[in-house]
C-alpha cells in the first residue's frame, strides 16, 4: 500500500509517497509566501496553502499506477489556524505565530489564569505566539469574522478536512493552541472559558495515527489518488520529524538542523515544573501513547550560515561555482581543525529558548587581526552549538536527560558541523539514511492507521537505518567546556550593553 506523507510548513509544502519498505515512488515540493502588513502583521492565506498542497499531492502521484487504496497523513507547523464558517469556507487569513497581535490579550488571559496554571493545564509557558491569544484578538477586533466561525482548525486538520470532510486533530498539534489539557487529552474548559466557546469550536482531538476518514471521491479524482484512500490523524511537524527519525524512547532527541535549530526531546511522563516554565520549555503529547516531547530552539541555525554566505561569502561562492560544489561544503572544508577562541551569540533574529527574548541581538566576540573568514564561519557553527548545549543543560535541570541525538534536516549533511556539535554537547550524534524525517513520520502514521504496521515502533524498525555516528573527541570537548563557560556569560553581557543603545 502506498503511504503518503504531506508536510505543511510556513513557506512551503512537500508530499512524498513511500513504499512499505521505505522506498520513494513520488515526491513534490511547492513554495508559497506569507503576507506582511503594517504593524508587523504576518498572515498566511489558507486557500493558497490548500492549492499548493493539492498541487504537490497531484504532482507526486501523477506517475504512479495505484493498484489499490493508499493511506495519507499530514504533518504541519503549529499555532496558526483557519477559521471556517458553517459551509466550510475560509473566513480570513491565519495570524502567524510571529504576528505581534495577541500580546495585550495574553496579558488579560494571565490575569484570569496564572502562568503557573496555564503550564499545569496546557504544558505551555504563556506566550502570545499560541492560538488562544490570537483568537481573543480576533474576537475583539474582527467580530464580523469571529461570530461566523463554525470550526477553528489548525493546518493539519484543515488539510485533512479538505481531503475527507471530517474534523479531527491529534493531541500534539492540539497542544499548540494553549487551550488543550495535555494530561487528560481533551480541550480544557478552564482555557476555553477565556474565549467563551465550547470544545466543539475546535476539531475532535484524537491519538495520532487514528483513521479520520476516506478521501472524498471528487477530491481523489482531482488529485489522482485511488478510491478509498485513508486519511489518518497526523501531527505537529516537530513531533513527526522525531517519529520519522526513529526517536521514540526516553532519553533520546532529534536535532532538526534547518533554518532554525531545534531539539525535540522524548520523555515518558508529563513534566511541567518550575524549571520548564522559567526556561520556556513546553510539554507536548508525542505521537505515541503515554509519551511526551519538549522543544528547544534557536531561530538562527542554517539562517545564520545563509546570512554569512550572502554578506561575506562572495569569494566562497565564486570558487564553489568554479569547482561545482556547494558553497557550504567548500566553507566546511576550509575550517580550522581546532576550536576557535571566538564566541558568537546567535541571536541575529532574537532569542529562542531558554530566553525567548525577541529584543536580543547577535554578537561576535574575540576578533583579532589573525582572525580569518574560516575562523568566523566555524565560530558561527560553534555559536549555534553552544546555544543548543545551553538548552540541553536546562532541560537536564528540569529532570529530562538526553543521552543521544539524531540529526536531520539540511544542516545534518555537514559532517564538520555534526562533529562540532558532538564535541560541544559531549554526546554522540547519529545521522540516518532517510532524508525526509517529517514526511516519513507522517507516512508511518498513515501506515499504522491502515494496518500496514502493527505500531509505529515496528514501522521505525523497518524503515529507518543509521547512516553514521559522530562521537565526541575528549581533547576538543575539554577545550569547548572552557569556552562554553565563557559563552554562558554572553547573553547577559550583550543585553546590558544593547539596553543603552
Amino acid at each position: 500500500m502506498p503511504l503518503i506523507g504531506v508536510d505543511v510548513g510556513t513557506s512551503g509544502c512537500k508530499c512524498v509517497i513511500y513504499n512499505t519498505d521505505g522506498g520513494i515512488s513520488g515526491c513534490s515540493y511547492s513554495e508559497y509566501s506569507q503576507e506582511t502588513h503594517t504593524g508587523g502583521y504576518v498572515e498566511l492565506d489558507p486557500e493558497m496553502v490548500w492549492r499548493h498542497v493539492a498541487k504537490t499531492i497531484a504532482q507526486a502521484a501523477k506517475d504512479i499506477r495505484f493498484e489499490g487504496p493508499a493511506a495519507l497523513s499530514v504533518s504541519s507547523f503549529g499555532e496558526a489556524g483557519v477559521a471556517l464558517d458553517s459551509k466550510g469556507r475560509v473566513l480570513c487569513n491565519s495570524l502567524m505565530y510571529t504576528d505581534p497581535r495577541g500580546q495585550e490579550e495574553l496579558h488579560d488571559i494571565t490575569g484570569i489564569v496564572s502562568p503557573d496554571e496555564i503550564m499545569e493545564i496546557t504544558g505551555l509557558p504563556a506566550h502570545s505566539m499560541y492560538t488562544l491569544p490570537k483568537l481573543l484578538w480576533l474576537k475583539r477586533n474582527r467580530r464580523d469574522f469571529f461570530e461566523h466561525i463554525w470550526k477553528f482548525l489548525l493546518y493539519e486538520d484543515f488539510i485533512s478536512y479538505r481531503l475527507c470532510g471530517e474534523t479531527a486533530i491529534d493531541y500534539s498539534l492540539a497542544s499548540r493552541t494553549m487551550a488543550f489539557d495535555v494530561v487528560n487529552k481533551r480541550w480544557s474548559d478552564r482555557m476555553l472559558d477565556v474565549l467563551d466557546v465550547k470544545e466543539t469550536f475546535f476539531a475532535n482531538p484524537c491519538q495520532a495515527g487514528t483513521p479520520v476518514g476516506i478521501v472524498l471521491p471528487n477530491v481523489a479524482a482531482e488529485l489522482g489518488l485511488p478510491h478509498g484512500t485513508i486519511v489518518a490523524a497526523g501531527g505537529h511537524d516537530q513531533a513527526c520529524a522525531a517519529l520519522g527519525a526513529g526517536v521514540l524512547d526516553d532519553g533520546r532527541a532529534v536535532n532538526g538542523m534547518g533554518t532554525a535549530d531545534c531539539i525535540t526531546t522524548v520523555f515518558d511522563r508529563p513534566v511541567r515544573n518550575s524549571v520548564m516554565l522559567s526556561n520556556n520549555f513546553n510539554c507536548e503529547p508525542f505521537l505515541l501513547p503515554d509519551k511526551y516531547i519538549s522543544l528547544s530552539f534557536t531561530f538562527t541555525g542554517g539562517a545564520l550560515l545563509k546570512w554569512y554566505r550572502n554578506c561575506f561569502g562572495a569569494d566562497y561562492t565564486k570558487r564553489a561555482h568554479a569547482d561545482n560544489v556547494s558553497v557550504y561544503a567548500l566553507m566546511d572544508r576550509e575550517i580550522p581543525p581546532e576550536p576557535t577562541n571566538l564566541l558568537v551569540l546567535p541571536h541575529f533574529d532574537g532569542a529562542g529558548t531558554p530566553h525567548m527574548d525577541p529584543a536580543s541581538t547577535g554578537a561576535i566576540i574575540g576578533l583579532t587581526m589573525e582572525t580569518t573568514p574560516s575562523h568566523i564561519y566555524k565560530s558561527l557553527l560553534e555559536g549555534v552549538a553552544y546555544e543548543m548545549r545551553l538548552n540541553l543543560e536546562y532541560m537536564d535541570r528540569a529532570g529530562i536527560s538526553i543521552d543521544e541525538l539524531t540529526a536531520v534536516g539540511g544542516g545534518s549533511s555537514s559532517r564538520e558541523w555534526l562533529q562540532i556539535k558532538a564535541d560541544i554537547f559531549n554526546r554522540p550524534i547519529r545521522t540516518l539514511s532517510v532524508g525526509e524525517a517529517g514526511t516519513l513520520g507522517a507516512a508511518m502514521l498513515a501506515g499504522a492507521a491502515a494496518g500496514v504496521f502493527d505500531s509505529c515502533a515496528q514501522a521505525a524498525g523497518r524503515l529507518i537505518s543509521e547512516k553514521e555516528r559522530f562521537l565526541p573527541d575528549a581533547d576538543r570537548a575539554a577545550q569547548y567546556d572552557i569556552l562554553y563557560g565563557r559563552y554562558k556569560k554572553l547573553y547577559t553581557s550583550v543585553k546590558n550593553i544593547c539596553s543603552d543603545m
